[in-house]
């Protein structure tokens, strides 16, 4: 299908499908459903056959009860003739299937809930669900038995008339969704540290730590490939068992921005700490500082490669059973490894970078400091959300 993540930002997603008797259930349809309800989303049914058929497909699919296990209700269209407000609420909340329904009630039904607040996806393939798939928030037309006049009206189409895909479609915009986030935590997080490392050294009175071209170069190599390779994060075993986002929520929030904040001035702690340490050891003058000035380049480097597992997840463990799922991040630490090592024994890049190759000494500074955040985070992880190390409690991302 063309794929749709709108389902990934409701509070209370609902799907309102239309099916005919001639319809039969597909093996897949109620494996779908249950997997909807996992993830927080409501699935109604909209009807032209009778009632007493259209609740037996209720019963068959399983949305005949709430996730509590309270029965719900099949309603006749007839039923819906005259309704004030607070009727349409009631009979929204309480409904699992409608039966019988007019073109106008199906554009009534929608209105209802939308009025509710929840966000409305429509099923549709006729010309009469038409106005309805224009109302619902993510009208959904068929691609096959669909009109020309439900698809123009549609926001997506469905190339099998499965209603499986839609929950495809959903899983797939959960996942874009948290990829989004995870970029984003890894990228601002290293550049704020960037900032952070040349600005506190100024203000602490030291030389510069990093030079013009070694901050380009982390630009370039150590902030691109980890991003983009967490850019395509594949699904968590759990994603279609959270609850839908607040589509009012933005994207950085308080708190994301809070994360940001203090893992960019941890990267920054431990790059400062290799510095002052390189500093300590070779001096503040001439080939000492270029010592020095290469350890602090190497810890912020390696630190910022390895703080992509830590962008993984805000509450899961990097150290589970999925640390080798990504096999495009673990693709874009060893090349950013390689070039890194290149970039202190390589004579022309010595030479424009203005690094030295670190002693051994350095080196164990250097591991120490750039592995210190991984720690450091997996630390607040337990401490926070109880995360354990072969695996945690559902996260939100």
């Amino acid at each position: 299908p063309e794929g749709y993540d709108e389902g990934d930002f409701a509070q209370d997603l609902i799907f309102v499908g239309l099916v005919g008797m001639s319809d039969p259930l597909r093996d897949e349809a109620k494996a779908a459903i249950a997997t909807c309800r996992e993830a927080g989303i409501r699935t109604v049914m909209i009807t032209g056959d009778q009632q007493p058929t259209a609740a037996e497909i209720a019963r068959q699919l399983g949305i005949d009860r709430n996730p509590e296990g309270r029965p719900l209700v099949t309603v006749h269209g007839r039923e819906l003739t005259d309704l004030d407000a607070e009727g349409w609420k009631r009979t929204v909340a309480d409904a699992a299937v409608f039966a019988r329904v007019s073109p106008e009630h199906k554009l009534q039904i929608v209105d209802a809930l939308q009025q509710q607040g929840h966000v409305v996806a429509m099923t549709g393939d006729g010309v009469n669900d038409a106005p309805a798939l224009k109302k619902a928030d993510i009208g959904i037309a068929m691609g096959i038995k669909g009109t020309e006049v439900a698809k123009e009206n549609a926001d997506m189409v469905i190339t099998d008339d499965n209603f499986a895909t839609i929950v495809g479609a959903v899983e797939q915009g959960r996942i874009i969704y948290g990829n989004i986030l995870r970029f984003l935590q890894y990228l601002l997080s290293c550049n704020f540290s960037e900032i952070l490392t040349v600005f506190l050294a100024l203000m602490i009175g030291w030389p510069l730590p990093l030079v013009a071209l070694q901050i380009l170069w982390l630009n370039l190599i150590t902030d691109i490939f980890p991003a983009f390779a967490l850019a395509l994060e594949p699904s968590a075993p759990d994603v279609m068992k959270r609850a839908p986002r607040d589509p009012q929520e933005p994207l950085l929030t308080l708190r994301f921005v809070g994360l940001i904040v203090w893992q960019g001035l941890l990267l920054a702690g431990v790059t400062l700490l290799a510095f002052f340490v390189g500093m300590h050891w070779h001096g503040t003058e001439g080939e000492g500082l270029r010592q020095a000035t290469t350890m602090a380049f190497m810890t912020l480097a390696l630190a910022q490669v390895f703080h992509a597992f830590n962008a993984r997840s805000q509450r899961r463990s990097a150290f589970t059973s999925r640390l080798f799922t990504n096999h495009w991040l673990w693709a874009a630490v060893v090349f950013c490894l390689m070039l890194q090592a290149a970039a202190v024994y390589l004579p022309f890049l010595q030479k424009v970078l203005q690094t030295v190759p670190p002693s051994v000494s350095d080196w164990g500074v250097i591991a120490a400091c750039s592995l210190m955040p991984v720690a450091v985070v997996e630390l607040v992880k337990v401490m926070t959300f109880g995360v354990r190390i072969q695996g945690g409690p559902p996260g939100k991302n």
